[in-house]
C-alpha cells in the first residue's frame, strides 16, 4: 500500500484498471516520486504486441486510462506508454512499486 496525497493507494487498484484495457500488456511499472516538494505518481505500462504506433489513438487512450484511474484512485497519476519489453522483467515475484520519495 502507498499513501500517496492523503490517499490510501493499492497496487491492486492499479493494476484492475490497466488490465481493462486489451490494448496494454501484462508489465506496468508503478514509480512515486517528490517533484517540487509535491509526491507525484507516474505509471508506466507496456503496450501489447497488437497496437499502433498512431499519436492520437495512443493519446485517446492514455487519457481514457487516466481518467479511470483518477476515478478509482481518488488521485491524478501520469502515464507513460512504453513499447513491449522495455520495462525490467523480474525472475520471481515481479517488482511493480518504485518509491523515490525521501522522508
Amino acid at each position: 500500500m502507498l499513501i500517496l496525497k492523503g490517499v490510501n493507494i493499492f497496487p491492486t487498484q492499479i493494476e484492475k484498471i490497466l488490465m481493462q484495457f486489451h490494448e496494454l500488456g501484462n508489465n506496468y511499472l508503478i514509480i512515486v516520486e517528490t517533484i517540487n516538494n509535491n509526491d507525484e505518481m507516474l505509471i508506466e505500462v507496456e503496450l501489447s504486441d497488437l497496437f499502433t504506433d498512431d499519436y492520437s489513438v495512443l493519446q485517446s487512450l492514455t487519457k481514457s486510462i487516466t481518467r479511470q484511474l483518477k476515478d478509482e484512485l481518488l488521485i491524478t497519476p501520469r502515464l507513460k506508454l512504453v513499447s513491449k519489453g522495455s520495462l525490467p522483467v523480474q525472475e520471481g515475484k515481479a517488482v511493480r512499486v518504485k518509491d523515490l520519495r525521501k522522508f
